[in-house]
């Protein structure tokens, strides 16, 4: 078995009805720009749970979390902070990106997730 049979495919819409199609389309659209390495090698895993709390996207080797957040929602509220904080603990960086973002400037969060990466691996 090789090893990219082993990666995990993309976000799944399955059993998610509660979250909006768009929030699942720009998911989708994240993972085919992050996934099988294609950030400096990195691999990425959709919806890890970190810290009791489940992630949009992590790397595990880099610690470093992306959460994708709607527009309409309200400034990551004290739920959110809390949220964060405990990820945080965990070792983790949570770098939050936009969904309109994610699906209509791709091009810009590509870059600043690889910045994030080589911050995250010259950290001691």
């Amino acid at each position: 078995m090789s090893k990219s049979s082993l990666r995990p495919g993309p976000p799944t819409t399955s059993g998610k009805a509660a979250r909006p199609r768009r929030y699942q389309d720009a998911r989708i659209a994240l993972w085919k720009r992050i996934c099988a390495g294609q950030i400096g090698g990195h691999d990425f895993r959709p919806d890890v749970e970190i810290a009791g709390h489940r992630v949009d996207f992590a790397c595990e080797t880099a610690h470093l979390a992306i959460d994708i957040h709607a527009g309409s929602e309200v400034d990551l509220g004290q739920y959110d902070e809390s949220r964060v904080a405990e990820i945080e603990a965990a070792g983790y960086l949570v770098l939050h990106v936009w969904r309109n973002d994610v699906l209509h400037e791709p091009e810009k969060l590509i870059p600043l997730i690889a910045r994030a990466l080589i911050w995250r691996n010259t950290r001691p």
